[in-house]
């Protein structure tokens, strides 16, 4: 094997940190969310992927939106009414870039890894959510080195062809020592969530317990609540933001940025995407000058886009305009459908 040598300050001076969920879930890597049972890990893990195949945030946190693969290894007679609970509160696009599989995926298996990497190319698929790791495991026990071992070079492998893969994981037997299996997967797979839920109220937590690129130890809160998915009363639950469905100001101001560079390419004013939002807003709109709240969020929201590289300022001599980077589309807006 060739030893090639390259300049570090050469390499590194452009680079920046991908993410699938900003400040969560990095791009093109592994990780694991796991929890005991009945925590929410299959709800969060069908929330997740729909929030970034239709390219919505995920509890505010700005998704990359790619095509999804969900392999469903268990409860997949819930799939089906807890998607429909889903796209009832969220709602649904047109088109999806979610696809799902039911059985026939093991990992150390060339079948089952043969197949997998013809889909991947066949659907254009960048994440891969796999529930649950046990039932995914080589032949064994995943509490054996050796096994572990097949997976993480298995995942290893698929981050090399650009693709993030998410497993789903339990709670060892006494939940305090983390992850059940082997310690080769904690130590190698470099973002690990954990999901805890309160069963008294249903009101959760999703913690990081590893993370390489990011912050350790933060949290994000969810609920879990049923829905009514059909006219005989039936219900599913469904993941929603504990603090209540807001929708983020950032998207607001971003999405208000990408209807009206379609009538100006060179960019916006501010004071042109301010009346525009105020337009928006019933209350607003009866006003004869947009309220100083709504103004400061604004102002806050370009400034927050222009930090995360969403928006671009462009300085002329006459004014300050806002446009969106060429190869960015409308928050949630869909690609074609394979």
């Amino acid at each position: 094997m060739e030893m090639k040598i390259y300049n570090l300050y050469d390499e590194v001076e452009d680079y920046k940190l991908e993410w699938l969920v900003d400040e969560l879930i990095p791009y093109s890597e592994p990780t694991i969310i796991y929890g005991a049972m009945s925590s929410g890990k299959t709800a969060l893990a069908l929330h997740l992927g729909f929030c970034i195949a239709d390219g919505r945030d995920f509890f505010d946190h700005p998704v990359r939106k790619s095509s999804v693969l969900f392999i469903a290894l268990e409860g997949q007679r819930d799939i089906e009414p807890r998607s429909l609970a889903h796209w009832k509160k969220h709602g649904r696009k047109e088109r999806s870039n979610f696809w799902i599989i039911h059985e026939g995926f093991k990992f150390g298996d060339n079948n089952s890894k043969n197949t997998l990497y013809r889909l991947i190319s066949e659907y254009d698929i960048e994440v891969i959510i796999i529930d649950t790791l046990s039932l995914a495991r080589p032949s064994g026990t995943l509490n054996d080195d050796g096994s572990a071992s097949i997976v993480t070079r298995e995942l290893r492998d698929y981050a090399s062809y650009g693709v993030s893969v998410i497993l789903i994981g339990h709670s060892g037997k006494d939940q305090r020592r983390g992850l059940a299996n082997s310690q080769v997967l904690q130590n190698d797979v470099p973002t690990i969530l954990k999901a805890a839920k309160n069963p008294k109220d249903q009101i959760g937590k999703l913690s990081v317990i590893k993370q390489r690129s990011g912050i350790t130890g933060k949290t994000l809160n969810y609920k879990i609540e049923p829905i009514e998915i059909n006219d005989e009363g039936q219900t599913a639950i469904c993941i929603v933001n504990s603090e209540g469905e807001k929708e983020p100001h950032d998207i607001k101001v971003f999405n208000a940025i990408s209807d009206l560079v379609e009538e100006s390419n060179n960019g916006i004013t501010r004071k042109v995407i301010q009346n525009y939002i105020g337009s928006l807003d019933p209350e607003e709109s009866k006003k004869e000058k947009i309220s100083k709240s709504l103004l400061s969020m604004i102002n806050r929201s370009i400034k927050n886009l222009i930090n995360k590289n969403q928006i671009i300022k462009v300085e002329t001599h006459l004014e300050t305009l806002f446009k969106l980077p060429d190869s960015t589309r409308k928050q949630g807006e869909t690609h074609g459908t394979k």
